[in-house]
């Protein structure tokens, strides 16, 4: 206590009043009782020297240290008020308070919901032909044995409104046809007429082009040849040479083929078609090919036979503009064509006529049928 009271005057810290008052009473308490001991003779006379020393020290240390624990800070002087350069004083700056918030807006009402448009109009398609009409259409178009006519007649007729159908016997309409008949007897040009006379979307499915080297890609094909198909009201699925691409399963080795007819089949149950009619339209030279899952599913099988006389004259009267040609040499040339189909009947008027045109003259002959004709020469 004694050597903390003498140093503390020399701290290099400032003391607080307190402190030093504190200071100052032990300071003061030291020097007295050093003083009691050395006036009682409790110690040696060579202590007597350092007690005094000890003593006055202390009583310095108290002397210094008063005035400052005594001392009362002056308060601060208030600041003068600044004048402006007329002379008048300003105001003193403060900080204004800063506004109070806003309020926060309501927010806003919904907008009304808008009015819910009128439901659409269903899109109707051209009025189907009457059946009158179809058949002169047929007849003007087409040449066909009587029995091939009415049952094309009948397909279009189903075609024309498969609705219609549905609402007075409450089943779906028939979904397929088979037109077989050798080569060239008019099978496509039936599946074109149905399509052009009744407004229907044709689909024509060739094999060969659908038919991919890659696994799994002919079925991706026929899948979406069906579906965009089945998306029309109604619509119609022609494939030529269907011997080749929906042969019987049973015979059939390889899993893509069967793959295929599994989705035809899937076709004409309405799998692709749940609110329209897809009509499929097989043509084959050779039915008994054809997987049997799928002919027991076609409602209608036309047989389109090599033409008759009177078919084949019927024909190069279609093809032959009227007063080009006589008609004593157009029986000649029915005569001289049997076996012949009808592709072959528009193939022999065309290069007869050809012979016509390049010679300069506007009408045909017999010399130049005959000359056209395989083995003959005019």
């Amino acid at each position: 206590m004694v050597v903390r009271t003498v140093l503390e005057p020399f701290h290099p810290f400032r003391l607080t009043p307190t402190r030093v008052m504190g200071e100052a009473l032990s300071g003061l308490y030291v020097a007295f009782g050093l003083g009691f001991l050395a006036g009682g003779g409790l110690l040696p006379d060579k202590g007597l020297a350092a007690v005094d020393l000890i003593a006055w020290a202390s009583l310095i240390h108290l002397l210094l240290n008063l005035p400052l624990a005594l001392s009362v800070p002056k308060p601060s002087p208030a600041p003068r008020a600044r004048t402006s350069p007329q002379g008048k004083a300003r105001k003193p700056l403060r900080a204004e308070p800063p506004p109070p918030p806003e309020p926060p807006l309501p927010p806003p009402e919904p907008p009304p919901p808008p009015p819910e448009p009128p439901p659409p109009e269903p899109v109707r398609g051209p009025e189907p032909p009457s059946p009158k009409e179809l058949e002169e259409r047929l007849e003007r178009a087409l040449v066909l044995p009587e029995r091939a006519r009415e049952e094309i007649l009948k397909v279009a007729r189903v075609m024309a409104d498969p609705e219609g159908y549905k609402r007075t016997w409450g089943m779906d309409p028939p979904r397929g046809l088979l037109l077989h008949g050798p080569p060239g007897t008019g099978k496509t040009s039936v599946a074109r007429f149905l399509a052009k006379e009744l407004s229907v979307p044709l689909f024509v499915v060739n094999p060969g082009e659908l038919k991919s080297k890659w696994y799994g890609e002919t079925e991706a094909r026929v899948k979406a040849l069906l579906e965009e198909a089945g998306g029309h009201p109604t619509s119609m699925v022609f494939v030529d040479e269907a011997e080749t691409l929906l042969g019987n399963r049973n015979e059939i080795q390889h899993e893509t083929s069967r793959s295929i007819v599994a989705l035809f089949l899937q076709g004409l149950e309405g799998f692709y078609s749940p609110a329209g009619h897809l009509f499929l339209v097989l043509a084959t030279n050779h039915p008994e090919r054809i997987d049997p899952a799928l002919l027991s599913r076609l409602s209608f099988r036309v047989e389109l036979p090599l033409p008759g006389p009177r078919e084949r004259e019927a024909i190069l009267k279609l093809l032959l503009p009227k007063g080009r040609y006589r008609e004593e040499d157009l029986d000649e040339v029915v005569r001289a064509t049997e076996g012949f189909s009808g592709r072959d009947l528009r193939a022999l008027a065309q290069r007869a006529t050809l012979r016509a045109h390049l010679e300069g003259r506007d009408t045909v002959s017999l010399q130049d049928f005959l000359a056209e004709l395989p083995g003959r020469e005019g």
